[in-house]
């Protein structure tokens, strides 16, 4: 894979369909009767259940928000995925250090909380059994109604504003890449049924519709 591939591979558009794949997986498994209950003791105490997949939720739902701001982050950045490379910024999972380098991520102040709910379980309890070391140990977080419908919000604003963007200003990428994407069908939430934007002199060209899927990269 040379520099121009490597680009194609980390435009906004693959980001984002990244993220479709996460979320979907995610809303899936948070359906009633996906999930299982299983027993759990700490330190000899009762016997107490918790739902088997929370673990795994978050960590979907987590990594799906961070694709889709790294969608945000590479259409306002080209030049952090040239040269082969991906950019310091784009190595972090931090989703309120991600959020907060994005001029174009939809942000609604009174929902912060979520990604810093979503965070806490990428950085620690989620991703591992235990926290990196003694003096950062975090307790498991629940996905409770409120977190989840907090984040079906954010989400589907940022399937909206994404696919808008990437349709109707074509991204200008590094080693000459880039283009609009055409999108039909839902993503992360948000219907959505845009063309891409063709250049004056190309024709414009009908992409199938697709349910969860990018379109076609013009």
């Amino acid at each position: 894979m040379d520099a121009k591939a490597f680009a194609e591979s980390a435009s906004p558009g693959m980001w984002l369909q990244v993220a479709v794949e996460l979320f979907d997986t995610a809303v899936e498994m948070r359906k009633p009767g996906a999930r299982s209950l299983i027993g759990q003791r700490v330190d000899g105490g009762p016997w107490y259940q918790k739902d088997g997949a929370n673990r795994t939720l978050f960590l979907l739902s987590g990594f799906a928000m961070e694709n889709a701001l790294k969608a945000f982050l590479v259409y306002e950045n080209p030049a952090w995925v040239s040269n082969g490379r991906l950019a310091r910024p784009l190595k972090s999972h931090s989703l309120t250090e991600l959020r907060e380098r994005s001029a174009l991520a939809p942000h609604r102040k009174r929902l912060a909380w979520v990604l810093s709910a979503m965070e806490d379980g990428l950085e620690s309890w989620a991703r591992y059994p235990c926290s990196l070391k003694m003096e950062t140990i975090r307790s498991e977080r629940f996905m409770t109604d409120a977190i989840w419908a907090g984040y079906l919000k954010i989400m589907s604003e940022y399937g909206a504003k994404l696919t808008k963007l990437i349709a109707r200003k074509p991204w200008k990428g590094p080693h000459g890449v880039g283009g609009a994407w055409s999108f039909h069908g839902e993503y992360l939430g948000a219907l959505v049924d845009i063309e891409a934007k063709q250049p004056a002199h190309s024709k414009r060209k009908k992409a199938p519709a697709k349910r969860a899927a990018i379109g076609k990269q013009g």
